[in-house]
């Protein structure tokens, strides 16, 4: 649950730096009007937005997989299949709480 947060904030970064690279490595733009410019489009209510989206995703990711853990049957087939049907019945779920999430939060 913490650790989606977490890689949402990594990728923001690891964004920033590969944006970095390709314009001031390959096209030999400005490094500080990129940071300037990249800076001056991101707010912090984007990143405070990406966040808590990821937070909820990894709640749900969480409760979804604790659910079907407890509820396993069958031994250690049923432990080995339960991770699977996890992802099963989260991945539909993700769409609908993607378009959820956006209405709410972009109001």
């Amino acid at each position: 649950m913490v650790m989606v947060p977490l890689l949402t904030v990594v990728a923001i970064y690891i964004g920033y730096w590969g944006g970095y690279l390709i314009l001031v490595g390959v096209e030999g733009q400005s490094g500080y009007v990129y940071g300037q410019q990249f800076y001056k489009l991101l707010a912090l209510r984007d990143l405070g937005i990406a966040v808590i989206k990821g937070l909820v995703f990894g709640m749900i990711i969480a409760l979804v997989g604790c659910w079907k853990g407890y509820r396993t049957q069958g031994g250690a087939e049923g432990v080995g299949n339960a991770p699977t049907s996890s992802v099963v019945t989260s991945f539909p779920v993700d769409p609908h709480l993607r378009l959820l999430s956006r209405k709410l939060l972009l109001v």
